[in-house]
């Protein structure tokens, strides 16, 4: 049943959007078909017709866009409620009804449907699950996916590992997986990118702003110093990394994400995504212990037995791998 209703409410939201975008459209191409229907007493008929496409046309394609979606079904509710006068004159004058050559009845009948449309509108700005970004745990449920429950104690505040990261279809598949969780992963990123316009979407998303501008008298600080800061700053924080660095095929890690862990003090959550078995999740934790190469064997054996989505791109850390590994294993 809830796969049903997620199928209707998407075609409902393509529809919807598209038709508002077609009748925005409409307004400039055919002017004179709106202009009959605008009420003497309202000034600039001219201007509203155009205006009131334009925000039609503003308005569907917002529609499309998850993190304006609310928002712009709050304005197709403010348009409807701005253009009803339209409607009301159109049902009780017959000349605006002669020039758009329909009947007093179909023009009355038409009434009703605006309080539809307004329910329609305020439907498709709900998430279905208030407070998360709930397109991503849609498509996450909707694609037979499921989240292991186990959360290691601790994970608010750690480095958490993503991996295997071999396509696009990752990030979709993490967040909604861990926002079924109430989980508030975050990630770094450079500040250039939280500024207009990918502001608003991006912080949505939980990016975190890395600031390494140089200060005057002080050395400019590394990435993994900067990170490392970040838990001084939040007393619950859990920063999300992928240290193949790329979707393309890569035989070493970027390390970066364990000596952040060592620096802050916190633990590297080992997360997955495993495509043959469709499972998300949080493995465990693990304490760097300064020893490197031993912790990143450890790492490199639990990765070793997860599918990824494109096996052809996925690589362990050549220089943690192998023989050492395989041992690793046999003694558990």
């Amino acid at each position: 049943m809830k796969r049903a209703i997620f199928y209707f409410r998407y075609a409902l939201l393509w529809f919807t959007a598209l038709g508002y975008i077609s009748v925005g459209i409409l307004h400039f191409v055919n002017k004179d078909f709106f202009m009959c229907i605008m009420p003497p007493y309202i000034p600039f008929h001219s201007f509203c017709v155009l205006f009131s496409g334009f925000a039609e046309i503003l308005l569907g394609c917002a529609l499309l866009i998850p993190a304006y979606r609310r928002w712009a079904s709050y304005g197709i509710l403010a348009l409807l409620v701005a253009v009803f006068p339209a409607n009301i004159y159109l049902a009780m004058d017959t000349g605006a009804q002669a020039c758009l050559e329909t009947t007093s009845t179909i023009a009355i009948a038409r009434l009703p449907f605006q309080a539809v449309f307004a329910l329609i509108a305020w439907w498709l700005g709900q998430p279905f699950y208030p407070g998360t970004q709930s397109a991503m745990v849609d498509w996450f449920e909707l694609k037979g996916w499921t989240i292991s429950q186990d959360i290691p104690e601790g994970l608010h505040r750690s480095v958490v590992i993503a991996a295997p990261h071999t396509s696009n279809w990752d990030i979709i598949y993490a967040r909604g997986g861990f926002l079924q969780l109430g989980i508030p992963l975050r990630f770094a990123i450079k500040s250039d990118w939280i500024r207009f316009p990918y502001k608003r979407i991006m912080t949505r998303w939980g990016a975190l702003p890395i600031y390494r501008n140089q200060k005057a008298g002080q050395a400019k600080k590394s990435r993994v110093e900067v990170m490392a800061e970040l838990y001084n700053e939040h007393k619950e924080i859990a920063i999300m990394v992928a240290p193949e660095g790329s979707r393309s095929f890569r035989t070493q890690w970027k390390t970066g994400f364990y000596y952040v862990a060592l620096q802050a003090n916190v633990p590297i959550g080992l997360g997955y995504l495993d495509y043959q078995k469709k499972e998300a999740g949080i493995a465990r934790l693990l304490w760097p212990s300064g020893d490197i190469e031993k912790d990143m064997r450890e790492i490199m054996a639990f990765y070793a037995s997860i599918s990824p989505r494109y096996p052809e791109l996925f690589s362990l850390d050549e220089r943690y791998a192998g023989s050492s590994v395989d041992a690793d294993e046999e003694k558990r």
